[in-house]
């Protein structure tokens, strides 16, 4: 299994051939952990392929299926060949947010 990381930004053409969006399982560790500036920007669904419980961020591409963390490793556990999307300015975002939080 090859796993290539590729960032991709808001607008992204690429994002219209994305088939499956990997989801945290909604537990409430994973709930408890989300950071505070995301809180409002939560969506819960099942997965489309287990049925489990997950969440992910309101900015998700409409278009997609979304899949546990369990069930997409599994599948890509199948694939020759795998190209994992990234959102860089996600990271940043979440970066700048706990260095604010370790400030005050």
């Amino acid at each position: 299994m090859s796993n290539i990381f590729k960032e991709i930004t808001e607008g992204d053409a690429e994002l219209d051939d994305v088939e499956y969006g990997a989801c945290l399982p909604a537990t409430q560790e994973n709930i408890d952990a989300i950071p505070e500036m995301w809180i409002s920007q939560i969506k819960y669904d099942k997965c489309s392929l287990c049925g489990e419980k997950i969440f992910y961020r309101d900015n998700m591409p409409e278009h997609i299926k979304y899949a546990c963390l369990h069930c997409m490793y599994a599948m890509m556990a199948e694939e020759e060949d795998n190209t994992l999307l990234f959102n860089k300015s996600a990271a940043e975002e979440l970066m700048e947010y706990f260095k604010k939080k370790e400030q005050n």
